[in-house]
């Protein structure tokens, strides 16, 4: 169960980083990101 949580909020996070570094700027992919990333954080 730990794994399962685990591995979707840590590719949510690279996907993240990944969509900062490449210049990406519209709030609502961020946001979109950042909420389900928490939401697999907080599960743990």
């Amino acid at each position: 169960m730990l794994i399962s949580f685990t591995l979707p909020e840590g590719l949510l996070r690279v996907a993240f980083g990944l969509y900062i570094i490449t210049g990406g700027q519209a709030l609502s992919v961020m946001g979109t990101l950042l909420f389900f990333q928490a939401i697999f954080f907080f599960a743990l």
